[in-house]
């Protein structure tokens, strides 16, 4: 997965809005039904399909809403979770429209039959509609947009350490500028493994080390 790259933006800029994003992090959830297994081959095969591969951008917003999902999901009496598979469509069909708007895919899959609007209603309510919290790829994005030493190399390998942290359930327990921090300092002492890292996420500010 590609950065976005951020022309024109100012260190100073990035660092308030940065900032701004941290308290509108969701919590993690602690308590998952979907096993590691299952949860991975789930993501595994989400990323690679051809309903996902043209809309990169909405990848970490769809997982972010599985896990939601399962997370905070309480099933009344004689209610049961939706499937899991049918959970992963649905939340890249939301994270698609948040992202891309009502073109492409969004709009070739229109929820028509009343079952599939409800199950996205379902979906939607379990983490109070909070589709503009930040994702663990928004916080990569912008540590690469200041680090003035982000070559191509740094960039893949960020971003590869990313959607790898994707698969990882004990990594969805974790706040998404924590991971971005750990994929930002990772990458750069795999690089260069005798310097120190430029910049970390701490103490909800992106600072310089």
């Amino acid at each position: 997965m590609q950065p976005v790259e951020h022309a024109g933006y100012d260190d100073h800029s990035v660092q308030l809005y940065t900032e701004m994003l941290f308290p509108k992090q969701l919590d993690p959830v602690p308590n998952h039904p979907i096993d590691q297994d299952m949860r991975a081959s789930l993501i595994d095969t989400m990323m690679v399909s051809a309903r996902a591969t043209p809309y990169p951008g909405a990848i970490h917003l769809a997982v972010l809403i599985f896990d939601q999902y399962f997370g905070n999901f309480q099933p009344a009496e004689g209610e049961a979770y939706l499937q899991p598979q049918t959970v992963m469509d649905v939340a890249l069909f939301i994270a698609v429209k948040y992202e891309y708007g009502g073109t492409g895919m969004a709009q070739a899959l229109s929820i028509h039959n009343s079952d599939e609007l409800e199950m996205e209603l379902a979906i939607l309510g379990s983490f109070d509609w909070s589709l503009s919290s930040p994702t663990t790829k928004m916080f990569v994005d912008l540590f690469l947009c200041v680090n003035d030493q982000a070559d191509d190399t740094l960039k893949f390998l960020c971003c590869y350490l990313m959607d790898l942290s994707l698969l990882d359930r004990d990594c969805s327990q974790r706040y998404p500028s924590i991971l971005a921090a750990a994929c930002a300092f990772l990458a750069q002492f795999m690089l260069h493994p005798g310097a120190k890292p430029q910049a970390v996420f701490k103490n909800h500010m992106l600072l310089t080390l």
